[in-house]
């Protein structure tokens, strides 16, 4: 028999846990979860690979150049990200 969660309006706001025994946590799913999320943060993307060929070939100050420039696209798309704005 398979127990059932209780309905929204009926559980219990004190603790989650007693409103759906039922539910567990996935370990395995979690794992795979960390697992790639690690992957993809220690992978450089298309803007370090800039940076580091601008610093490679014109120099230091460019290279900061290029970062203060990415930084700042960076700062306006999150702005405009924040204020509703889209791409579409």
């Amino acid at each position: 028999m398979r127990l059932r969660c209780a309905a929204p309006a009926q559980r219990s706001s004190s603790n989650i846990y007693t409103a759906c025994p039922s539910t567990q946590f996935n370990w395995h799913l979690f794992g795979g979860f960390l697992l790639i999320t690690v992957v993809l943060l220690l992978t450089p993307g298309p803007i370090v690979t800039l940076v580091i060929s601008t610093a490679a070939t014109k120099g230091v100050r460019a290279g900061l150049v290029t970062v203060a420039g990415t930084s700042t696209g960076n700062a306006a798309l999150l702005l405009a990200i924040a204020l509703g704005l889209s791409c579409r």
